[in-house]
């Protein structure tokens, strides 16, 4: 217990100016902050602004284009919103959907082509598929 009250003592007191320091530090990192976010907002403005001309000459260039495909396809559907409606949002994505993945079921149903196959998870598991079981 004495020995360790000696070594205490050794020890130097806490400097009183160790506060003084800390604003400089604070300031220090306010102006690091400041660099970053400032370079940061200027690349972005810069990106942006040049996306945006670059965007607004390929828009300019091809918005006749969409324009005509947009009116041959209201045309064909003779101006019907609700068929617009039921061919966009619900057909489309189902088959697109249907599309990848009946190539995906012929892949399991026939065990061809081997390109797909063999990427199989679970390799010589039902392999190929039995139609029969797929039937019943």
């Amino acid at each position: 217990m004495g020995v360790q009250i000696k070594e205490m003592a050794k020890c130097p007191p806490p400097s009183s100016r160790s506060h003084l320091k800390q604003p400089w530090k604070f300031w220090d990192s306010m102006k690091i902050t400041a660099f970053i976010l400032g370079s940061g907002l200027l690349m972005f403005v810069a990106f942006r602004n040049s996306l945006m001309w670059h965007l607004q000459k390929f828009w300019g260039a091809s918005g006749f284009f969409w324009q005509t495909q947009w009116e041959t396809l209201y045309q064909l559907l003779g101006g019907n919103e609700w068929a617009i409606f039921i061919l966009g949002p619900a057909l489309t994505p189902a088959f697109v959907f249907w599309g990848f993945n009946g190539i995906l079921l012929i892949a399991d149903m026939t065990g061809k082509p081997r390109f797909i196959t063999q990427y199989r998870i679970q390799l010589g598991k039902n392999d190929p598929v039995s139609i029969l079981t797929q039937l019943a």
